[in-house]
């Protein structure tokens, strides 16, 4: 049957205007979600042919449709209010996937997969829901979320999650968190102009969904209680006593990857911040959605989630819920280390580094592809970085709390001494000499990404040990003892085949001379989203730095450890062969090319790294 789409759109969009007959607006609401089927079914198989079809999604704004949805979130009807949130839900959906269609790389195929990945179509369409959502329709939401119903809730959850997914499912959503938490902790980011990365529509709407519209009245309402009871009823928990009767498991998870959504789009406002910062809207508004999630106390859920033995597998990689949700609970705990020193605080005090490390060293954690992220990431990603982002929060922040402290320990010194118990040596060593399958784009951005945490994991455990010099170097002690034990486990079992002892310094700066050469190449490369060869070679830059006695993070208060005095320790001589091994790196040549010291200097490279 051929329907003329176009047409039975606008007759729907004006039936469901009509209040005077509820039974006529109710199913004309419910057609709207088959005909947005039929015109994305439509769109997409003409993507690429010579025939044309232009879908409707795109006139949806301008029409008022969008408007009028969002209107009947309030309407006096139930079943009305749910097939308007069906149908906005199809609405945002359709036009991302049609968007993608449209635009999907040809030719050779590189780049990332681009499921889940937001498009300029969409996000007009997540602008214009949100001006109305974001208002008077955010109470009808929260309602949503807290029906007793549990297909009513499920159905809010969803709807929420379509409009900020890609936030999770994009790596510009969660890339560079790392590098962001070390910028904001060291004053580097100071003068750093924020590039659009095409994001800004979700986070605005992700942040929306918890402090609404200052300029419209009733709008004070926030999501993000409703969101968080729904998870917390999953959390065994004496502190929260048992209140409610626990949500249905898959209703839990996309309640908390709604959450962690807006903990990454808070995150990354706040990480991003400047001196004139003080003064923009979307900063203000960011601080004060962080300031909700702070007193909803939602890192000790994320915190209870990922301890609990009941979200645990005996094969990682299989998705199931309890997978998802305690990768959607990393998530919650990278993003809000990276934003929030309460989070962290508390975070550091309960264990949140061995748990984190112990969960990325489960087998098939690195490997495995993330079912809530894509295949660009995988699943013990987020759990590494969170470890690494409190390790960097614990060295960049120990210079001022531990130079007026008598104690003869520090926060930072058995922050360290936890994660040298959990395996970080045995972990990291494995990682960086792990070989990167460049054949697949999506498998090398998921290797490149593990090692940039790592990098940044060795760069702060390394300057908290060289900072233990006070302490009888007690931190030194145990990580060069971890390296060497590392080291001979390594010979014996075989590892490698010319019995030459290569311990975890030696293979980090091999990872340096090995990405330096390549990082202009990729810069250049012809691919949606090209690998972070550049952030990888800073990232070693960093870790071989804090080998080579840094103490403190680069910037502007930076101190190097002395290695020419007898005092300074007596693991000055192996922070001299560090310093050796790096200058040969740096300083050498190889044939048809230059040394590498100039090219870290100039170019791409140098404008990323030099600080």
């Amino acid at each position: 049957i051929q329907i003329d789409i176009h047409r039975a759109f606008r007759s729907m969009l004006d039936h469901a205007t009509s209040s005077a007959s509820p039974s006529l607006q109710r199913w004309a609401t419910a057609c709207l979600r088959h005909l947005i089927t039929e015109d994305q079914r439509r769109a997409c198989s003409v993507a690429h042919s010579s025939s044309k079809y232009e879908s409707f999604t795109s006139q949806l704004v301008s029409t008022g449709g969008v408007m009028i949805l969002c209107s009947l979130l309030n309407s006096e009807d139930g079943e009305t209010r749910a097939h308007a949130t069906s149908a906005l839900e199809a609405i945002v959906i359709a036009t991302r996937e049609i968007g993608l269609a449209l635009h999907e790389p040809s030719g050779k195929g590189r780049g990332l997969s681009r499921v889940g990945r937001g498009t300029e179509r969409d996000s007009t369409i997540v602008d214009a829901i949100i001006s109305n959502v974001g208002g008077s329709g955010l109470p009808a939401l929260a309602h949503l979320l807290i029906s007793a119903d549990e297909s009513v809730s499920m159905m809010g959850c969803s709807f929420i999650l379509s409009l900020i997914s890609p936030l999770l499912t994009d790596p510009r959503g969660s890339g560079r968190t790392l590098q962001q938490c070390r910028n904001t902790a060291t004053s580097t980011a100071a003068g750093f102009e924020e590039k659009d990365d095409g994001l800004s529509s979700y986070r605005n709407a992700a942040i929306a969904l918890v402090v609404g519209d200052d300029t419209v009245q009733g709008s004070d309402v926030s999501c993000l209680p409703s969101l968080i009871e729904i998870v917390r009823s999953g959390v065994d928990s004496s502190s929260w006593g048992g209140r409610n009767k626990a949500r249905p498991l898959k209703v839990q998870v996309k309640a908390a990857e709604c959450i962690a959504a807006v903990a990454l789009a808070v995150g990354h406002v706040i990480g991003m911040h400047t001196d004139q910062s003080a003064y923009d809207p979307t900063y203000v508004r960011a601080k004060s959605a962080l300031e909700v999630m702070e007193e909803e106390r939602i890192f000790d859920v994320a915190l209870q989630i990922i301890k609990s033995d009941s979200h645990r597998s005996l094969d990682s990689s299989r998705d199931t819920p309890d997978a998802r949700l305690r990768e959607a609970a990393g998530l919650i705990l990278l993003a809000m280390s990276s934003c929030s020193s309460v989070s962290s605080s508390y975070l550091i005090s309960n264990g949140a580094v061995s748990t984190s490390l112990t969960i990325a060293s489960e087998p098939g954690m690195l490997n495995a592809a993330s079912t809530v992220r894509g295949k660009w990431a995988s699943k013990g990603l987020c759990f590494l970085e969170a470890a690494t982002t409190l390790l960097i929060q614990a060295w960049t922040t120990s210079t001022e709390q531990e130079s007026d402290s008598g104690s003869s320990t520090s926060p930072s010194l058995n922050l360290l001494l936890e994660a040298l118990n959990s395996g970080a040596v045995g972990l990291a060593s494995r990682l960086v000499k792990t070989k990167v399958t460049l054949k697949s784009h999506d498998l090398a951005y998921s290797q490149l990404r593990v090692k940039i945490a790592i990098c940044f994991l060795l760069s702060s455990i390394f300057g908290i040990a060289t900072k233990s010099h006070d302490n009888n170097d007690v931190g030194a002690s145990r990580l060069y003892s971890a390296i060497d034990a590392d080291c001979a486990q390594f010979l014996a079992s075989g590892g490698n085949d010319t019995g030459v002892r290569t311990d975890l310094v030696g293979a980090t700066l091999n990872l340096l001379n090995a990405t330096l050469p390549y990082a202009h190449q990729f810069t250049k490369e012809d691919a949606d989203e090209p690998l972070p060869m550049v952030d990888l070679s800073e990232a070693c830059l960093l870790a071989a730095g804090s080998m080579c006695g840094l103490a403190d993070p680069i910037g502007v208060n930076s101190t190097v450890q002395s290695n020419d005095d007898a005092d300074e320790g007596k693991y000055s001589h192996l922070r001299l062969d560090a310093c050796t091994m790096a200058c040969d790196v740096l300083t050498a040549t190889k044939p048809g090319q230059g040394a590498l010291l100039p090219t870290v200097l100039v170019g791409a490279i140098g404008e990323s790294l030099i600080v």
